[in-house]
């Protein structure tokens, strides 16, 4: 009977975990990693086209993305791509939990139009 009840507390954790990612892995991509447990255990991706998305405002100007990312601890790696006009932005960014999230930052007419927010428990190994 134990065993059912353990069995039952994990499916609905398992459950929960999976309705909770995306609004969850709009701040916390690497919690919402931890809550994966389809598709690629561990890992989360989910594109977002409105709202705040880690310290990302969809809509906001690309003047102001760059000056808000570099007040934050960026790569030296990722620096560069913030003085040119790309359409597309990688910036990966220390996480909380000690790992990584990567925002993929897509521009169009110099205001973010969708950011891509990804986060993997095994990046790095």
């Amino acid at each position: 009977m134990r065993r059912r009840w353990i069995a039952a507390g994990l499916l609905l954790m398992a459950v929960g975990g999976c309705a909770l990612r995306p609004p969850l892995g709009r701040s916390r991509p690497d919690l919402a990693a931890l809550l994966s447990f389809d598709g690629h255990p561990l890992t989360f991706a989910h594109t977002y086209t409105d709202g705040q998305v880690g310290p990302f405002s969809i809509g906001e100007t690309r003047a102001s993305a760059r000056k808000r990312l570099l007040a934050l601890p960026l790569l030296d790696q990722d620096r560069p791509q913030l003085t040119g006009g790309a359409p597309v932005w990688s910036i990966a960014l220390p996480a909380r939990s000690g790992s990584y999230s990567v925002y993929n930052v897509t521009f169009r007419d110099e205001r973010v139009a969708s950011v891509e927010a990804f986060s993997s428990v095994f990046a790095g190994l």
